[in-house]
């Protein structure tokens, strides 16, 4: 598990969220954007993200990788959209 989950999971958990937005909001803007050539849907698949993210990290195993989670999460919401 990357140290960023385990920051987040302990005792600054906002402004460690903040790192892990700033490292992957455009990875999954851009994943959303491709699938659906439009800014505004885009940028609500990539905040419906991290709502997923922020209510479901403590869930997240420790032999799976971050960005593969992430990547998932976002892809299956541009999906379901």
């Amino acid at each position: 598990m990357e140290e960023i989950v385990k920051k987040i999971l302990n005792e600054n958990g906002i402004r460690d969220f903040e790192e892990l937005i700033n490292k992957y909001e455009k990875m999954i803007y851009g994943i959303a954007y491709r699938f659906l050539n439009n800014k505004e849907e885009a940028e609500d698949i990539t905040q419906d993200t991290f709502l997923i993210i922020y209510r479901k990290i403590k869930n997240l195993k420790k032999h799976n990788s971050l960005t593969n989670w992430i990547y998932t999460i976002a892809l299956n919401l541009t999906r379901e959209h």
